[in-house]
């Protein structure tokens, strides 16, 4: 919400010694390239963690199963430490 207001915030004419210029178009365009880039920052957001948590989720089951399975063998703590870190600190949207 904030660069939408800003973007209202600006002047609708702007005057330049003779010159005026009307910053309406600009503005509504500035407004609607806003608008796209949070739809797909968010869409992109939501897949990565959508990603992230099935992995965390298969690692999560994976290790109920070996748990059950194999009791007293020490699980594989390079994928766990993969998946916690991915869920814990996630990495920047694509």
């Amino acid at each position: 919400m904030a660069i939408e207001t800003e973007v209202s915030a600006i002047a609708s004419v702007h005057n330049i010694g003779a010159l005026s210029l009307e910053t309406l178009p600009l503005k509504t365009s500035l407004k609607a390239e806003a608008a796209s880039w949070k739809a797909q920052f968010a869409h992109n957001l939501h897949k990565q963690g959508s990603e992230d948590l099935k992995a965390f989720d298969a690692y999560i089951r994976w290790a109920a199963a070996a748990v059950v399975l194999f009791p007293g063998v020490p699980l594989d703590v390079s994928w766990r430490t993969a998946c916690c870190r991915s869920v814990m600190h996630p990495r920047s949207p694509r």
